[in-house]
């Protein structure tokens, strides 16, 4: 079994606390990840939106699994009328559409909290979808 497919077996497992847990770590080292890598703070929240976004939008629906477990591991309090504002601002300057080709580029030691992020977004309502899956792999490839 491959190691995505462990992660995905192993997170569907997990309570929404554990979720939010893996979520919260996995989005620090992220932003570890960003910094090292010599992002300035807007350019990392930037690309932290547009990733929010990516996995969101794998199947094409936000629903209120995804949007709590998001306002829970970033502990932003938000509309979800603010949320897509401010995620469609960066899926228009073309951000969103950027994100998989930067990804895919980097070091598999450095997808690994990115994934596990988006995983811990993609689970929240106890299921992935196939489109879920397909984008989930794609970026742990």
């Amino acid at each position: 079994m491959a190691s995505y497919e462990k992660w995905m077996t192993e997170i569907l497992k997990c309570s929404t606390i554990d979720r939010i847990g893996l979520g919260k770590h996995a989005l620090y080292d992220t932003m570890v990840i960003l910094a090292r890598n010599g992002l300035t703070i807007s350019d990392s929240v930037k690309f932290i939106i547009s990733l929010i976004r990516l996995f969101v939008n794998a199947d094409n629906v936000c629903s209120d699994d995804e949007y709590n477990i998001i306002r829970a591991i970033t502990e932003v309090d938000f509309s979800k009328k603010r949320f897509f504002e401010i995620t469609d601002i960066y899926a228009k300057e073309g951000y969103v559409d950027e994100i998989e080709n930067i990804i895919e580029k980097l070091p598999s030691e450095q997808k690994k909290p990115i994934c596990l992020f988006g995983l811990s977004i993609l689970a929240s309502d106890n299921l992935l979808t196939k489109e879920e899956k397909e984008l989930f792999i794609r970026l742990s490839e």
